[in-house]
């Protein structure tokens, strides 16, 4: 127990999860701290945003999480944030593949929206887009960019719905069919009210809210 304790209290580490269509900006801030605190480990786990709210409701001993922006937690979720920093804001875009023969040889009439069930990318592409999103046209809405990327690229589903720095990085290969409003808080960083470790956490809050965190943002394509 002793030694338990006293690596929850060990700032030389700091535990971040963070949702997949964030992971390139986690990659990134993850080299910009350990190089202002070269003595600090921080550790990066991808995890969708609907299981990052499950682990601020049970108060996993996590120090920050990246996600979607918490308009889709529960009230009683809401309760476990310490503090919160707004990353982006974004808007959503249904997405088709630039034309290909190879579409013509699937012919899908209609198919099942590939979701998790309770993901805030689901209910923001829902809200924006109520029509497509209830037309029997075939589309995805993915935990991972790279899941995306392939469906679409392989013509197994015509359509996909996507936050706005995927559609930026993707320009090339792919095509705005609409666009939604724009999300304000889209990303953001949560600390909860009792991180493990205190005083990386607040480092790293402050980094996240720091010009280059800034800068990398834009470089990604997060800022609209």
């Amino acid at each position: 127990m002793g030694l338990l304790l006293s690596a929850c209290q060990n700032d030389s580490s700091v535990i971040v999860y963070a949702d997949p269509w964030l992971s390139e900006f986690a990659d990134q801030i993850e080299l910009v701290y350990e190089k202002e605190y070269p003595n600090r480990d921080l550790q990066v786990k991808e995890i969708s945003s609907e299981v990052i709210a499950q682990h601020l409701h049970f108060g996993q001993p996590v120090d920050v999480f990246l996600c979607f922006g918490p308009s889709f937690l529960r009230a009683d979720v809401k309760e476990m944030i310490g503090e919160e920093v707004t990353l982006a804001a974004s808007r959503i875009l249904l997405l088709r593949g630039q034309s290909d023969s190879r579409q013509a040889q699937f012919k899908t009439k209609g198919c099942t929206v590939v979701s998790a069930s309770d993901r805030p990318l689901r209910n923001y592409a829902e809200l924006a887009f109520p029509s497509y999103f209830h037309s029997d046209s075939c589309k995805i809405i993915a935990d991972f960019p790279a899941q995306t990327q392939d469906y679409l690229t392989r013509a197994w589903v015509r359509q996909g719905f996507v936050p706005a720095h995927f559609a930026e990085q993707k320009s090339a290969i792919f095509e705005v069919v609409a666009e939604g409003p724009l999300i304000v808080n889209a990303f953001c960083a949560i600390k909860p009210l009792d991180p493990p470790h205190k005083t990386a956490a607040d480092d790293l809050m402050r980094v996240l809210s720091s010009p280059e965190s800034k800068k990398i943002l834009a470089d990604l394509g997060y800022v609209p």
